[in-house]
């Protein structure tokens, strides 16, 4: 990882609270994943970085980072744009990126991202392909669990 993109994923600007500190349904919250968001959208190496800490294959990652981070989808909702920024997934694509400490909701998403991936690639709309994924990998059900 670069110095200015390993400062970018570190800095409290971007970062937000390292210790989880955060309230993830704050503004601040929201206001750290829209940043976050914009930066994973900028970064080099960080698909590199995610396969070595998971042992994901980098097309596989790459394809969730676009599928999460740079695509327009279909919402069902009458919107077209890409997915909210949402700071359980900033905190999760930070995590990966440093191989430190990984969750298991973490690899989870992961998982899920690919399925529905396959899916839309098969013709359903996100939210079914959103739906049909979480019978098999639910990041939101892993991580409530955690939370309990």
């Amino acid at each position: 990882m670069n110095t200015s993109e390993n400062s970018g994923i570190l800095s409290g600007a971007i970062s937000g609270s390292l210790s989880g500190a955060l309230d993830p349904d704050s503004e601040r919250a929201g206001e750290h994943a829209d940043r976050y968001y914009k930066s994973v959208r900028r970064m080099t190496t960080d698909v590199k970085h995610i396969a070595k800490n998971t042992g994901f294959d980098e097309r596989d990652i790459e394809r969730i980072k676009n599928h999460l981070f740079k695509n327009i989808h279909d919402l069902g909702d009458g919107r077209t744009q890409r997915f909210d920024p949402d700071y359980e997934i900033s905190e999760t694509w930070r995590r990966l990126i440093l191989g430190k400490g990984i969750q298991p909701h973490d690899i989870i998403l992961l998982e899920h991202e690919l399925l529905e991936i396959d899916y839309m690639e098969k013709g359903l709309s996100q939210s079914e392909a959103h739906e049909l994924t979480n019978q098999k990998y639910n990041y939101q059900e892993a991580l409530q669990k955690r939370k309990l």
